[in-house]
């Protein structure tokens, strides 16, 4: 972790307990494919304009919570969003910042619910191509992949 993420926390005793957290979780994969410029790397491409991404969910390995990139920003917040070791809660649907180190891997879903709109009416989906997605980020660099008919995964750890 860098210095930089210390100031994410109530305290440095808090991050410190954190750090013990996280290595404990870590542990308990065997595999780890992503370093925090690489998921900055990626998140920045997929956020940038014509990228072929539409949604993505993000999976931490606590496995407390799962949220949403939102893709309906202006492209300069964005580039003021993805820092070096998270990307910040406004460009997501969590309450706190991401932690590049707390992502077990993100994925897309080839249908996806547009506009969530309460219990009362039914979801509006629409879709993303996952095969131009894959081909987008195989240009960036390689990358842990898992695709299927419905979904694209991209894993940061596996056990």
């Amino acid at each position: 972790m860098t210095p930089r993420l210390e100031g994410l926390f109530a305290s440095p005793q808090h991050y410190e307990r954190y750090k013990a957290r996280l290595g404990k979780k870590l542990a308990e994969f065997r595999f780890g494919f992503m370093s925090d410029a690489k998921w900055r790397k990626l998140f920045s491409a997929i956020c940038a304009e014509g990228s072929p991404a539409r949604q993505c969910e993000i999976y931490e390995i606590f496995g407390s919570c799962v949220n949403e990139i939102r893709f309906a920003l202006p492209a300069a917040d964005y580039a003021q969003g993805i820092r070096d070791g998270y990307i910040s809660q406004r460009l997501t649907t969590s309450e706190k910042p991401t932690l590049y180190a707390e992502i077990e891997y993100i994925e897309f879903a080839k249908f996806y619910d547009f506009a969530s709109r309460g219990a009362l009416l039914p979801p509006e989906y629409k879709s993303q191509d996952l095969d131009a997605i894959a081909r987008y980020l195989e240009r960036l660099g390689k990358f842990e992949m898992e695709k299927s008919e419905q979904s694209l995964k991209i894993y940061g750890y596996r056990r």
